[in-house]
């Protein structure tokens, strides 16, 4: 997976994670990157990888809200609408407040 910085640095081995961000590899040394270095769609990425875990369970309901939540608020409306789409398969209840979402956005 390739992880992309907001300056457009592109990284494309993660060696591991800290509080306030990732570890990456670069020229054979470690490289860390704050959270607010990296670029909002190559954090959805890496964040799909949890939502598809066969293992996530019933956390799957709950990343895919975060996922949604933090594509929204990074104007990746698209990418928010079909998170959201995906939520509203597995909770269909979901499906009120996104419609409430949209209109209090004016969307």
């Amino acid at each position: 997976m390739d992880l992309k910085t907001r300056s457009g640095a592109l990284y494309t081995l993660i060696i591991g994670s800290q509080k306030g961000g990732l570890m990456v590899e670069k020229d054979g040394a470690a490289l860390s990157l704050g959270w607010k270095e990296i670029e909002p769609v190559s954090l959805l990425v890496l964040y799909r990888v949890l939502i598809d875990d066969p293992n996530a369970g019933e956390r799957k309901g709950d990343r895919l809200l975060q996922a949604c939540a933090f594509a929204w608020l990074s104007n990746l409306k698209n990418e928010a609408r079909g998170m959201a789409a995906e939520l509203i398969e597995l909770r269909p209840d979901f499906a009120v407040q996104w419609e409430q979402i949209l209109e209090d956005f004016g969307e």
